[in-house]
Order: C-alpha cells, then sequence, then structure tokens
C-alpha cells in the first residue's frame, strides 16, 4: 500500500501511552501512534500502532486500523475515542499492559460529536453542534477504561425563545472545560 502524502497537524493526532511499573523506572510509549489520511480520489484514514515513529517508514500495512469516512481523535486517559463525521459512531481504542492495541467498544450518536473533553482522564465528554439551526444540544459522556456511553443530556447554551440572541445570531459551542465541579461550554 501506497500513500501520497500524509496531512499536516490538524488532520494528525498523537497518542503516546505512558507505562511504568512499581519500581519508578523510566515511562517508555507505545500503542496508538498516530492517526492519518491518505491522499488520492478515496483518502482513507488509518488509526496506526507503530512502536517507533522517529525512524523507518510510517505505514498503516500491517499495523493500521481503517477507519469509515472523516473523523475526531481525542485521547482520555489509556483510551482514544475516534468520532465519526459522517458515519455517527464513535469507536474507543485502549492499549493494555502488553501494549497491544484493541477495540474496546463503539457507541452511535444522532448528530456528528464536534467538541471534546475530559474528566479527570477517566471520562469523555462529547457534545453534538447541530447544523439544522436548532438550539437543543447532546453531551455524552463515555467511561474511558470501558469506552461505554454513561449518559446522554440534553441541553442548551442560548435560549433563543428570548429574543436577545438578535437577528441571524446562533450559539454554536466550541469547547468542553470542567473545572471543579462546573463544565464550562
Amino acid at each position: 500500500m501506497t500513500f501520497n502524502k500524509y496531512l499536516t497537524c490538524a488532520s494528525m493526532a498523537v497518542l503516546l501511552v505512558a507505562c511504568s511499573d512499581d519500581d519508578d523506572s523510566p515511562n517508555t510509549t507505545s500503542g496508538i501512534s498516530y492517526a492519518f489520511k491518505a491522499s488520492g480520489e478515496t483518502q482513507p484514514e488509518y488509526l496506526v500502532t507503530q512502536e517507533d515513529i522517529m525512524s523507518g517508514t510510517l505505514s498503516a500495512q500491517g499495523t493500521g486500523y481503517e477507519q469509515l469516512g472523516w473523523n475526531f481523535y481525542y485521547p482520555v486517559g489509556n483510551t482514544l475515542f475516534v468520532s465519526g463525521y459522517d458515519n455517527f459512531e464513535a469507536i474507543s481504542y485502549a492499549v493494555d499492559g502488553n501494549k497491544d492495541v484493541s477495540q474496546l467498544n463503539a457507541f452511535v450518536f444522532d448528530k456528528p460529536l464536534e467538541q471534546f473533553g475530559s474528566v479527570d482522564g477517566s471520562t469523555l465528554i462529547a457534545s453534538d453542534a447541530p447544523r439544522d439551526m436548532s438550539r437543543i444540544r447532546t453531551l455524552y459522556t463515555a467511561d474511558a477504561s470501558s469506552g461505554k456511553v454513561t449518559a446522554k443530556t440534553s441541553y442548551s447554551i442560548f435560549d433563543i425563545d428570548t429574543g436577545t440572541a438578535g437577528e441571524g445570531v446562533f450559539s454554536w459551542p466550541s469547547a468542553l472545560v470542567v473545572n471543579g465541579d462546573k463544565l464550562f461550554v
């Protein structure tokens, strides 16, 4: 399999998973290394697992997981969530103690998840940004150790019925940040 070129950092997500044992030895990195989109007519995306990305050839052949469509990548702890923009499915991958990568779980959603955050490195939070101009959003939470959705909540960040938005103004979440016991959207 030959790839013509790799996209820049906008399409590359890097997750280096650190593992250590009880003797306080230096951390080593391995597991999920990077994701990339190949150029060409079909432009497939791959999640690649490779021990050393600083030497040799970068290739998905024999080490990669092909992803459907165009995706967002978001690491939480030792888990990487791959969220589809077109296929409305999120797949979670994790690295075990043997440095093997495996799929943990998958879940589907109604609209593309476009904002991501985490809580204490153990929980993914993700929100849609409806392109249908509705004011109702959906917030998903997923446990990073299992990759399973733990909650799905509807919310609104701006009530357009109050009349304070003005003509042509529409709210759009741009980030999810947890500070203490509060979620900021």
